[in-house]
């Protein structure tokens, strides 16, 4: 075992309350397939959501963000009841970081019914195909936002729709392959490589655009360093600003820093909504001239300093031709 499973293993087991709370260890840990720096995603079985219990987490002494993702115990013993009769709708929902998870502590043994069940439909054929549509649908409703939000005039904003839309698709594109989405953190690499296999290079090529990838080393050296303080703030009424420097390489050190700052120009503007507070946040201030103006360094780093509707619009149309399954 190496330490940092040996460390999963022991956070997971305080999280367990010594077994009386059903845990599993999901992600890349638990695959066997994690790098030096992932995260540890925890699936935690509780009787009803506990708003105490935050997504984000860190632990400081081994310097490792922790995702916490919390199973309703009453929602989900009637989702298992459904797949266990032969109605797989509900695989299709669960999070895809808890597929093939080791369970730490099963009291009730609903943890075992529901890793057994996730880990045989996952990848079957109508589950990938709703699992594409799911990804489609919401691709579709972010390119309607940023349609709505260019004829207002709001073309910064719009094109944070547009990135939310490039990385719904991004996944659309590896259920219509058959392949288990991985790590935020290294999603340009690993996208060059499944492109690769694929022959897609035309849809690496529209990613790395979306993002404005191609100047990522002067963004990093010019802007990261006077704008991080302000940057990661952007996280702190999710109680994620920690996890992000962490979890998130806030010292741009681990040689993904491609990957890195599309991470970075995808969630911080869009932290807010996301969370259902557009009002928090960026989001309803980057197209406004004074608040643009106050904070060139911002939309230099997040890649938004340019833009107009006319790329908005060109990213909107290649991103449709895009999302067109090679194989379903």
């Amino acid at each position: 075992m190496t330490a940092l499973e040996q460390w999963a293993l022991g956070y997971l087991e305080r999280l367990s309350d010594n077994g009386r709370c059903g845990v599993l260890m999901g992600g890349s840990i638990a695959r066997g397939q994690h790098w030096a720096h992932s995260d540890l995603e925890a699936g935690l079985l509780v009787n009803s959501f506990d708003a105490s219990v935050p997504y984000f987490n860190v632990d400081r002494d081994f310097s490792r963000g922790v995702e916490i993702i919390q199973l309703v115990a009453p929602d989900l013993s009637k989702q298992v009841d459904e797949v266990e009769s032969g109605n797989l709708n509900a695989v299709s929902t669960w999070p895809i970081q808890l597929y093939k998870a080791r369970i730490i502590s099963d009291p009730t043994s609903l943890l075992k019914r529901f890793t057994t069940q996730f880990d045989r439909h996952l990848f079957s054929p109508l589950v990938t195909k709703q699992k594409f549509k799911r990804h489609a649908h919401s691709t579709a409703q972010a390119l309607e936002r940023a349609s709505t939000l260019v004829a207002a005039s709001r073309a910064r904003a719009a094109l944070c729709e547009i990135r939310f839309a490039m990385n719904e698709t991004v996944l659309a594109l590896h259920w219509s392959i058959g392949e288990l989405p991985r790590s935020q953190n290294r999603v340009d690499s690993r996208l060059r490589d499944l492109t690769a296999r694929h022959g897609l290079s035309d849809f690496y090529a529209l990613f790395r655009d979306v993002f404005d990838l191609e100047n990522t080393d002067e963004v990093v050296a010019r802007d990261w360093p006077v704008v991080k303080e302000q940057i990661l703030e952007l996280a702190s009424p999710w109680n994620a600003r920690e996890f992000f420097e962490i979890a998130v390489d806030g010292t741009f050190s681990w040689g993904e820093n491609p990957s890195i700052l599309a991470a970075y120009r995808l969630y911080m503007p869009l932290m807010g909504p996301l969370m259902g507070h557009p009002e928090v946040g960026i989001y309803e201030s980057i197209d406004d001239p004074d608040w643009t103006n106050a904070n060139p360094g911002i939309l230099r780093f997040l890649g938004l300093e340019n833009t107009n509707a006319e790329i908005v619009s060109e990213f909107s149309a290649r991103i449709r031709r895009a999302l067109t399954p090679p194989s379903m």
